[in-house]
C-alpha cells in the first residue's frame, strides 16, 4: 500500500443536533432528498505551515414539514491534516480541499448512522457528495455580460 500524500492526524465531532420526526410514517416509505442536504466546508492552512491544515464539515438536513423525513439533524466534525514532504507546494491546496472533507465525509457518515440507528426508525446512510465537483465550481471564473 501506497501511502496517500494527504494524512488525517485527528478528527473531532464539534456539534451534533439530532430529532426524531414525530410525524414520520414508515409505510409510507422514506422521503429523503438529497438536494436537502446542505453541506458547508471550509479549509485553512496553518499560518507557519502550509503543509499542515484544518478542514471543517457542517452537514444539516433539515426537510420541508411536509416531507416523510424520519430525522432531522444538523452534524459538524474538524479534522487536522498534513501533507507530506514531497508533495508539490502548488497541488497543495486542491489536494486538501478536494480529499480532507472526502476523507472526513466518511466518518461523519458513520456518526449519522450510529445516532440514527439509537432513533425510533432506524439508520439512515447519507447520500455520497462529490467535493471534486463542488470545489472546481468554487473555483470556475465567474463570466460577466458584456
Amino acid at each position: 500500500m501506497n501511502a496517500s500524500p494527504l494524512q488525517l492526524t485527528e478528527y473531532f465531532l464539534t456539534e451534533l443536533s439530532f430529532s426524531a420526526n414525530s410525524q414520520f410514517h414508515a409505510e409510507k416509505g422514506i422521503g429523503l432528498n438529497p438536494n436537502e442536504f446542505q453541506v458547508a466546508t471550509e479549509a485553512q492552512a496553518d499560518k507557519d505551515n502550509n503543509r499542515n491544515w484544518k478542514v471543517v464539515i457542517k452537514l444539516q438536513y433539515q426537510p420541508p414539514a411536509d416531507a416523510n423525513a424520519p430525522y432531522r439533524f444538523s452534524v459538524e466534525i474538524l479534522g487536522f491534516f498534513l501533507v507530506l514532504n514531497g508533495y508539490p507546494d502548488e497541488k497543495i491546496e486542491r489536494l486538501v480541499r478536494v480529499n480532507g472533507p472526502s476523507m472526513l465525509y466518511g466518518a461523519l457518515r458513520e456518526i449519522v448512522k450510529a445516532v440514527t440507528l439509537r432513533g425510533p426508525y432506524g439508520a439512515i446512510i447519507l447520500p455520497s457528495p462529490s467535493f471534486y465537483l463542488s470545489n472546481e465550481a468554487a473555483k470556475a471564473p465567474v463570466e460577466q455580460n458584456k
